[in-house]
């Protein structure tokens, strides 16, 4: 049987109402310079339409003084004046005809430019939280055998603190060949994001809250709800839904982040490349610091055209590795969230450093 895709349902209700809703997403989700080119040429071809409408009304129905053969130039320049509401005054309609188009592009300039500065408005009030995941997830194995999954993130801006995780794996009903549901199945994922080369504590428990860059991976034993399916072969299975809650500093509330991995999306047998290179810092030549690729997000081990040499940073030198290769830290966080109930139902989050 056919593996069933993520949007696999689909919702019912009047064709205008879905419409406005779709449309009034996308508007909102637009990115700001976007949303500012929108507008621009919005209200570039809305001048041009009603001045070739003005222009259909004819000169007898304009009181303007203008040369011979740019009858249009001037309609234009009423257009633009009438959209900007400046109305200089230099060219008025004096026919009715004329007058109702002046009263359509003022009322359609006041509700166009509404929505254009509520979409702008929303733009610099709503928290975008930036976290770039893994465009795939890896099927891979544990040094003691054990079945993993495994996918990483990092963070593109630096105001998201205390971040917790939850992954669901949906699994879609199936009777008589006809799906009649779906059931979503909680996956305990442990994450680690503290690389090696520490030097104390204090570091190591700074890094984990700034959440530079994040692994986590769930093993296939026992206890998992996938230990049926280790191969993830089977066609009820749709993929794995991810959930992300952190604080936002700069607007000081809680922001959500959702990614979903189509089952076309793990790739088995693979490992992730590190995105973590090691620099001497400047005052302190001998100790390196961790720089932090998020260009290599998607880079993994034993893909061909996956290892580009343009993408990896140069190491660190010999001198400044072997001086700090002696100095490493032992630490370890546990942060962990638990409602009760069943285990298949309640999400579990485990945060724990420890080398990578």
């Amino acid at each position: 049987m056919p593996r069933v895709t993520m949007d696999f349902a689909k919702l019912t209700g009047k064709p205008s109402r879905e419409f406005f809703y779709a449309f009034s997403a996308k508007m909102l989700n637009l990115p700001l310079p976007y949303t500012i080119v929108l507008g621009l040429v919005l209200s570039f071809l809305t001048c041009l339409i009603f001045a070739a409408l003005f222009a259909l009304e004819g000169e007898e129905c304009f009181d303007a003084s203008y040369e011979d053969g740019k009858f249009f130039e001037e309609m234009l320049w009423l257009s633009v004046h009438t959209w900007s509401t400046v109305g200089y005054g230099s060219v008025f309609p004096t026919c009715p005809g004329g007058q109702i188009l002046v009263f359509l592009q003022s009322y359609l300039v006041i509700m166009l430019n509404t929505v254009l500065m509520g979409v702008v408005l929303y733009q610099f009030l709503v928290a975008r939280p930036r976290v770039r995941f893994s465009k795939n997830i890896l099927r891979c194995t544990a040094s003691d055998g054990c079945p993993m999954l495994v996918f990483r993130l990092c963070r593109l801006s630096h105001d998201l603190r205390d971040l917790t995780c939850n992954v669901q794996a949906p699994f879609s009903l199936i009777k008589d060949g006809k799906v009649v549901g779906v059931v979503y199945k909680n996956l305990e994922f442990v994450g680690k994001d503290v690389p090696k080369g520490r030097t104390d504590d204090e570091e190591v428990n700074n890094r984990l809250a700034a959440l530079d860059q994040w692994t986590l991976y769930h093993r296939i034993d026992d206890n998992s709800p996938l230990r049926d399916d280790p191969m993830l072969a089977s066609p009820s299975l749709r993929g794995f839904s991810i959930s992300i809650v952190a604080f936002e500093t700069s607007y000081c509330i809680e922001a959500r982040i959702y990614k979903t991995y189509s089952y076309k999306d793990v790739v088995h047998g693979k490992e992730f490349v590190s995105m973590t290179e090691y620099a001497p810092t400047k005052n302190a030549p001998n100790l390196l610091r961790p720089i932090y690729y998020t260009n290599k997000i998607d880079l993994i081990s034993g893909v061909k055209g996956m290892d580009d040499k343009k993408l990896l940073s140069p190491r660190p030198t010999p001198a400044a590795s072997s001086s700090t290769s002696g100095r490493k830290g032992r630490s370890s966080t546990e942060r962990s969230s638990t409602e009760p109930g069943d285990e298949d139902a309640v999400a579990v989050t485990k945060l724990r450093a420890s080398p990578c």
